[in-house]
């Protein structure tokens, strides 16, 4: 087994390949505190949806509407926190206003992770 591969097999990351752009994607695994708030806001959207729109909702349908983005920007981080994620990721998120520019690369050096 790779140097990688029993590194990343350990924290158990799988990968997964992005239909629409063809981009191989790492998933991360959530904690239980962290699966539990994602779990409970993905139903409040649905209920929301419901309200709405007097339907469940279909695969092609928004899971987030009428939000309030900075809202979301800063939950999302706190979620990323409560994950554990590293905090380089979640400034660069932060610091990105929650956009992603491109994939994640390991920084090669210490000063290219802060």
């Amino acid at each position: 087994m790779g140097k990688y591969k029993r590194c990343c097999f350990q924290k158990g990351f799988t990968y997964q390949l992005d239909d629409q752009t063809g981009d191989v994607i790492r998933a991360v695994p959530l904690n239980h505190e962290a699966r539990t708030e994602f779990e409970a806001a993905m139903e409040v959207q649905r209920q929301k949806f419901v309200a709405k729109f007097g339907r469940e909702p279909g695969p092609d349908d928004p899971i987030l509407f009428d939000v309030d983005e900075d809202k979301v920007r800063e939950d999302t981080a706190d979620a990323m926190r409560a994950a554990g994620i590293a905090p380089a990721l979640i400034y660069a998120y932060e610091s990105r206003g929650g956009e992603r520019t491109r994939p994640y690369e390991e920084p090669s050096s210490p000063w290219q992770a802060a």
